[in-house]
């Protein structure tokens, strides 16, 4: 937080237990700072694989801002599989609850953890007359990242018989023109 202003104040009734002040910090925090979240993570060892996506997307659909997995070694020398979720404290519970539902996990473990994140814009350009969504990344105002929408692009790819790589190349240079445009 950029600090700009900090007040005190004492009150004028006596409390035994403590002193009657009043601190007040006014300031403005970092845009970059996207900020707290929450790591949700089960190992798993006993789950049919062909059931893992399913727990992914009920993960997502608990409000989980991304959701991996991962090989991983358990007790005994077990292979198995480490579900992680990434989730605002506000959606906590509910993804929490997912995973126990919808795992053969018996229970998650939870991590509080910051985050930055780049300001984002969308936009679109068009390919083949199909409108593609680009999604620009933008630290201080300043581009550092674009990215075509894949699912958009492979619908090009679909509409038009040409390979989704040369879909997203080609909605990535249009996109290029897009830094200096007024947001």
């Amino acid at each position: 937080m950029s600090l700009e202003r900090t007040g005190y104040g004492a009150g004028a009734r006596e409390l035994p237990d403590r002193p009657n002040v009043l601190r007040v910090v006014l300031g403005e925090g970092d845009p970059r700072r996207g900020g707290d979240v929450v790591l949700l993570e089960a190992g798993l060892d006993d789950l049919l694989p062909e059931l893992v996506p399913d727990a992914v997307e009920r993960c997502f659909a608990a409000g989980a801002i991304d959701v991996w997995t991962a090989p991983v070694q358990m007790k005994k020398g077990r292979p198995g599989i480490l579900v992680s979720a990434l989730a605002r404290p506000e959606a906590e519970a509910a993804v929490a609850r997912a995973l126990l539902e919808h795992t053969s996990t018996l229970g998650v473990r939870v991590a509080d953890l910051r985050r930055y994140e780049l300001e984002r814009e969308h936009r679109e350009v068009t390919v083949e007359g199909h409108t593609v969504r680009v999604k620009l990344g933008l630290l201080d105002g300043r581009v550092v990242n674009v990215a075509p929408e894949h699912d958009d692009c492979a619908r090009v790819s679909d509409a038009t018989g040409r390979p989704v790589k040369q879909v997203w190349a080609e909605a990535l240079a249009m996109a290029q023109g897009l830094h200096g445009r007024p947001r």
